[in-house]
């Protein structure tokens, strides 16, 4: 679907000046004179972004923006105004709006805006297929899934190109990046999607009850065997059996899995008989199994059983890009499912989480953001919602990449000197010694969201 824009201005010439600026970057446009008008259009039209003047007769832009609100939550707000004050500003905010910009148009900060609740919205729909794909899974599972770091778009390539063969999987990385999500994600994506995940936590129970769990029991096996039941991997049927801290396995039960994933048949505790196993085994650990392997805490034979195909998922500290996505998507997820309007985040806010080394990855972020929502009761979501943890400067155990290091502090550097020249861009450009092209370059690049002029 492409991208709609309403254009609401009593005025022809910025009307159309918007309509052709904005034809020409991709977008589909339609016009209208009046808040009347764009009611009307937005009713029959599928829209998805806003840009109205604030002052016309008849209706002006902030009763549009009440009456859009009411009916159309999900369609983004941008307006523009010649009469800017820090009270319409954030009057405007408050209804809702996604940006207040004011006259004449800056058209480069315009645009960049746009571009902004265009992102969202594709996240919007990232989410809705995520969910999709996850059917019974929670909202906040799927979560974990979006993303917009190349490091993070690599592994969900991996994971719909591992969907389409039945080959054995390890996934690795650190708890709480996911493991189990993405391991749901093969599943739902592949031809097994309508029969069984299985989830085992491997470490979750003592050796002897582990292996009748997952390879069954016959009625007298032993005592307290007092009938027949089918293990997990037989419950599994032809679905997705997930094996969770797999390096928690005894080497008993390595050398029991090791032959299922050899003959592809189980024997129940207690039975000579063989039967068939049809399910796909994933795997994860958030373990060196190498290191297992040299110190003979895990078989290496069935490492390489295993590991077919790996994937590494980053831990959170490693792909900071994805942070502004993970925390307004789990707001939005959060808010929704407690009955409350989802607040907006400021972008200090965001600069703090982005610091933080996430020592519990997207799990502990979820947390952090289920925690802000219970004790926040305003329109944004700020630093001081935070437990004191995440201020926390020193990152205990973790040396960031000198690129990382580089890349945070020319963000947070551009940020403020942005912040200090309220946003104009040829006069931070200036201040930083670099070309306008350059500047443009490394706001995308940095993913830099930028104060509009006219108010702080």
């Amino acid at each position: 679907m492409k991208d709609r824009i309403l254009i609401v201005d009593d005025e022809a010439n910025i009307r159309n000046s918007l309509h052709a600026m904005l034809t020409d970057e991709g977008y589909e446009c339609l016009p209208a004179s009046s808040g009347t008008e764009a009611l009307r259009l937005i009713h029959e039209e599928d829209v998805h972004l806003i840009i109205t003047d604030m002052v016309m007769p008849e209706m002006d832009g902030m009763e549009l923006l009440e009456a859009v609100r009411k009916d159309f939550r999900d369609v983004r707000v941008i307006i523009l105004t010649a009469f800017g004050t820090v009270e319409s500003a954030v009057k405007a905010m408050k209804f809702g709006a996604v940006d207040f910009l004011l006259k004449p148009i800056d058209f480069d900060m315009l645009l960049l805006k746009v571009r902004e609740c265009f992102k969202d919205v594709e996240l919007r729909r990232e989410l809705e297929w995520l969910k999709k794909q996850c059917r019974s899974d929670s909202c906040a599972a799927c979560l974990q899934l979006i993303g917009e770091s190349r490091a993070w778009r690599g592994v969900l390539k991996k994971a719909e190109k591992l969907a389409k063969s039945d080959i054995t999987v390890l996934i690795t990385g650190e708890s709480g990046t996911g493991k189990e999500v993405l391991a749901r994600l093969i599943h739902r994506l592949s031809d097994r999607a309508d029969e069984p995940f299985v989830p085992v936590n491997c470490g979750g129970l003592p050796e002897t009850l582990l292996d009748s769990e997952l390879f069954g029991v016959v009625k007298g096996a032993y005592s307290g065997a007092i009938r027949d039941r089918d293990g997990l991997i037989r419950a599994a049927k032809s679905g997705t059996l997930f094996l969770d801290e797999i390096s928690e396995l005894s080497h008993n039960s390595q050398s029991k899995l090791l032959r299922v994933l050899q003959d592809g048949e189980i024997r129940p505790l207690g039975s000579d008989q063989a039967m068939k196993a049809d399910c796909r085994f994933i795997a994860a650990t958030n373990q060196d199994l190498k290191t297992e392997i040299l110190q003979e805490n895990f078989r290496e034979d069935l490492y390489y059983r295993i590991s077919s195909f790996v994937v590494h998922i980053p831990p959170l500290r490693e792909r900071w890009e994805d942070i502004p996505a993970l925390t307004k998507q789990f707001i939005y997820c959060h808010s929704v499912r407690n009955g409350k309007s989802a607040p907006m985040i400021t972008s200090d806010a965001i600069s703090v989480l982005q610091a933080y080394s996430w020592p519990g990855n997207v799990r502990q972020l979820e947390n952090v953001i289920k925690g802000a929502l219970l004790i926040n009761e305003g329109e944004y979501l700020t630093a001081d919602d935070f437990p004191p943890e995440v201020f926390e400067s020193t990152r205990k155990g973790y040396t960031p990449s000198l690129k990382d290091v580089l890349a945070r502090f020319e963000r947070s550097y551009i940020l403020r000197v942005l912040n200090e020249n309220s946003g104009d861009k040829k006069a931070a450009a200036d201040q930083l010694k670099i070309s306008l092209t350059t500047l443009y370059q490394k706001i995308k690049d940095l993913n830099i969201s930028i104060p509009t002029p006219g108010y702080s």
